[in-house]
């Protein structure tokens, strides 16, 4: 199990953020689309779930006409999550296989640290009345707080 992951947001323009993931050579680094719904509360959301309950949690990501398809899982067994990014061409993950563009296990707590951090940079960057106008929605505090706190319980 490596460590190494690398998690960065921009900041919110006309609904769309850039996302960057990083571990070794493997990088995905896009902008991501508000139209299908906020994907930053639902990712905040995965992995708050994940640091307390193995199993597997999805998050659809729209890059228009892309998507990317997120997927965190964690066995009863192990320490460590999986983490992988799989793009699917035209945003129909039923009809195409997905490319897999990141694929790392590392340990849920720097998981879910790395993320934690990048939501915490971003909200220093930008103000709330910013952040709701370029993205959308509200900054997923409540999400990110509690991220924080299963982070620190997992310590």
């Amino acid at each position: 199990m490596t460590q190494g992951l690398i998690v960065a947001l921009g900041i919110p323009e006309d609904r769309w953020i850039r996302l960057r993931i990083e571990h070794g050579r493997e990088v995905f680094n896009d902008h991501v689309s508000a139209a299908a719904g906020d994907c930053m509360t639902l990712l905040a959301e995965a992995l708050s779930a994940i640091s307390v309950a193995p199993g597997e949690y999805v998050v659809d990501l729209l890059l228009e006409p892309q998507a990317v398809e997120v997927t965190f899982s964690r066995s009863e067994a192990s320490d460590g999550a999986r983490l992988t990014l799989q793009l699917f061409p035209d945003n129909s993950k039923n009809r195409h296989r997905g490319k897999t563009l990141v694929d790392c296990t590392v340990d849920i707590v720097h998981l879910c640290l790395t993320f934690w951090r990048a939501f915490r940079s971003l909200e220093g960057r930008v103000s709330a009345d910013a952040y709701r106008r370029g993205w959308g929605y509200a900054f997923p505090r409540r999400s990110i707080d509690n991220l924080g706190q299963q982070c620190r319980g997992a310590e």
